[in-house]
């Protein structure tokens, strides 16, 4: 037995508030900094990678249950991580609901459904930029909302090999509020129609005369990532709530699959997409020729 003093322990003032599988994760890191491993060295024995071992520390990643005796026996903790399982295993806390960017990396699937914008994932550049100067952080607009709604993602989530299954319902008004103006709605409408006839999204309309679900107001995101709980995103009006709560999660994939029930199918969505992509391009024509008329 080593004779070198205990290392003391410094917790930090966040965890007091922590959710348990955050609390877990600091557990984790304790041990293995008082074995004086690196992560790159318990990913090498646990034969895993090191990102891994750092999302399991943060809490950003739900563990397996064949890991837990193995870190025990690593890390000789005396069975503290087999003990403990439940906090290993349990539900994501706030420092993973809210970040989304981090989600969509590692999503099998994404359901969005959006009454008043275009959902981010779909955005072109000229769009997002439109939508950030009208819905700034000095609006009502609520802020984690805009920040997922306005994120464009810089590497092309949807145009790649291991894209995740994306399922978007988007209401009529979305696709008529001109922001931007013509131009920008001609070019996102152009985008959003290449998306759906390259089978790289399943988008659906949501017209008119078609009724909202009662209480979903503006709009839901369903994320699911292979070996951890789905999580849902939903905003009505001014309120933002994040849960991975399963009940929750089950009400909000339900309103996600009636939403897509009541849509219009995909060929007739598409054809209201190319229909109003039309019109934005009839007006262009139409600002075009009266800017030319008008008197120097």
């Amino acid at each position: 037995m080593s004779n070198s003093p205990a290392r003391k322990r410094h917790p930090s003032p966040r965890l007091s508030s922590a959710s348990p599988r955050l609390l877990y994760g600091a557990e984790l890191r304790y041990y293995r900094e008082a074995k004086g491993w690196s992560q790159a060295r318990l990913a090498e024995l646990l034969y895993v990678t090191p990102s891994f071992v750092a999302n399991l520390e943060t809490g950003r990643r739900l563990l397996h249950p064949d890991l837990a005796p193995r870190l025990d026996e690593l890390l000789e903790t005396n069975g503290f991580f087999v003990r403990h399982i439940e906090a290993g295993r349990s539900g994501p806390g706030p420092e993973v609901l809210l970040d989304i960017a981090d989600q969509e990396q590692h999503a099998v699937t994404i359901r969005d459904w959006d009454l008043h914008f275009i959902p981010g994932l779909l955005q072109t550049d000229l769009y997002s930029a439109a939508f950030r100067r009208a819905h700034g952080p000095a609006r009502d607009l609520p802020e984690q909302h805009r920040r997922w709604t306005t994120r464009t993602a810089h590497r092309p989530l949807l145009r790649t090999r291991s894209s995740p299954a994306y399922w978007a319902v988007i209401h009529e008004s979305a696709l008529r509020r001109p922001l931007g103006g013509p131009k920008t709605m001609a070019a996102q409408l152009d985008a959003l129609a290449e998306f759906m006839r390259q089978g790289r999204a399943a988008v659906h309309v949501l017209p008119y005369t078609a009724s909202v679900v009662h209480g979903l107001d503006s709009a839901l995101r369903i994320t699911e990532t292979e070996g951890e709980y789905p999580i849902a995103h939903i905003v009505t009006g001014e309120a933002v709530k994040a849960t991975a709560d399963p009940a929750t999660v089950s009400l909000a994939r339900m309103t996600h699959d009636l939403l897509l029930n009541t849509a219009l199918p995909h060929a007739d969505s598409l054809s209201l997409i190319d229909g109003l992509r039309l019109e934005y391009d009839r007006q262009i024509v139409d600002t075009t020729a009266h800017a030319q008329t008008r008197p120097a």
